[in-house]
């Protein structure tokens, strides 16, 4: 497929790293056990790419640093690289028109830890970048749905903690 890819730098550099991989069983195994992989993302790879994986990472088209403003036939679309305790190269988009807010992976916890954890500083972080937007909707993975009042009460309590 012909279609432009966007990402961040800090993502580009993981993309560098990625490409290098081989993902076959004994490959993410032996990752898993150097610390550099987690079992649930192995586990998920093996389970959704199959036995015969073939894997091929391509670079990003469209690389940008922060925040990128793209406008789509007279739809603004605000891609904005944030911190958060699930990874240092999240995204969130915005679309100013219809107050609209894709969350992406950034309310998840951070999965690379021991514990799966969020931490109140990267939280804090975070929805103060956040509550300054306008917003009617904001659309999350469905992962957050099943964990829905998890989430909702981190978000709150974090919230009450600024």
């Amino acid at each position: 497929m012909n279609i432009p890819s966007f990402a961040n730098s800090r993502t580009e550099a993981k993309i560098k790293q990625l490409q290098k991989y081989s993902w076959e069983d004994k490959a993410l195994d032996e990752r898993v056990k150097a610390g550099i992989e987690i079992p649930f993302c192995a586990d998920a790879i093996k389970l959704e790419l199959g036995i015969e994986r073939r894997v091929t990472i391509p670079d990003p088209t469209i690389l940008f640093d922060k925040r990128l403003h793209l406008n789509l036939e007279g739809v603004t679309c605000i891609i904005e690289q944030v911190d958060s305790n699930h990874s240092i190269d999240s995204n969130i988009i915005y679309i100013p028109e219809e107050k609209a807010l894709f969350l992406g992976d950034c309310l998840n916890a951070n999965m690379y830890a021991k514990k799966w954890h969020y931490t109140n500083e990267k939280m804090s972080n975070l929805l103060e970048k956040l509550k300054v937007i306008m917003l009617n909707i904001i659309f999350y993975p469905i992962i957050l749905l099943l964990r829905e009042r998890r989430v909702q009460r981190i978000f709150i309590h974090t919230k009450e903690k600024c």
